[in-house]
């Protein structure tokens, strides 16, 4: 399974920063920071980075709509692929760890809503959590 960072500016990188951190090596990750340096179009720079791949792929993008988004769908449209969009790094933990063989849109979707039910905002006033 290939995974895929792709994100508006720098953010791929930060996350896969941190991945690597908290994972290391377990998976195989490419980045792609949209926008920054490289000005080829990202559908390009997305083909050209998957063109020798031939296992499925797992790709997350920042924003559902955006240009990374539509471009990622544009470039893996004819692939074996998921695109999951508004990650948050718990989600990408999740995902990342689950073995090859059970990386499939009903896991990938558990793992979303996991993911979004550690979400929490937690307020603090004068030295002390008010979790209301």
């Amino acid at each position: 399974m290939q995974f895929v960072i792709a994100t508006h500016g720098k953010m791929a990188s930060g996350v896969f920063n941190t991945l690597k951190l908290l994972i290391g090596d377990r998976r195989k990750i490419l980045i792609l920071d949209a926008y920054v340096e490289d000005e080829r179009p990202v559908q390009v720079r997305l083909e050209e980075m998957l063109g020798g791949v031939e296992e499925p792929i797992v790709v997350f993008t920042d924003i559902a709509g955006g240009s990374v988004n539509r471009e990622a769908m544009i470039a893996l449209k004819n692939r074996d692929a998921y695109i999951i969009t508004d990650f948050n790094l718990a989600l990408i933990l999740e995902v990342s760890l689950l073995p090859d063989k059970e990386i499939n849109k009903e896991r990938i979707n558990e793992c979303i809503s996991l993911s979004q039910k550690q979400m929490r905002c937690l307020r603090m006033t004068g030295g002390e959590e008010n979790n209301d």
